[in-house]
């Protein structure tokens, strides 16, 4: 696999070279909305050191199985 880093205001980003797209996965772009911050307007994500791997997706968020029915 090829890699790629580019550096974004809270650290620097390993992600894939796939012919000329640069993939990057799993990038925070905002805080975890827990605590104080539910239902609260986004924060920016905390910087960190290093190079941070951004090759895989990070967790999804939880949702309801809706087997027979619509909801909305």
């Amino acid at each position: 696999m090829n890699t790629v880093r580019v550096t974004v205001e809270q650290g620097t980003l390993e992600g894939e070279l796939k012919g000329s797209c640069m993939i990057f996965r799993g990038v925070p772009y905002a805080k975890a909305p827990v605590g104080d911050l539910r239902f609260k307007a986004p924060q920016m994500p905390d910087s960190w050191n290093g190079v941070r791997k951004a090759l895989e997706f990070g967790p999804i968020c939880p949702q309801i199985e809706i087997k027979d029915g619509f909801y909305g």
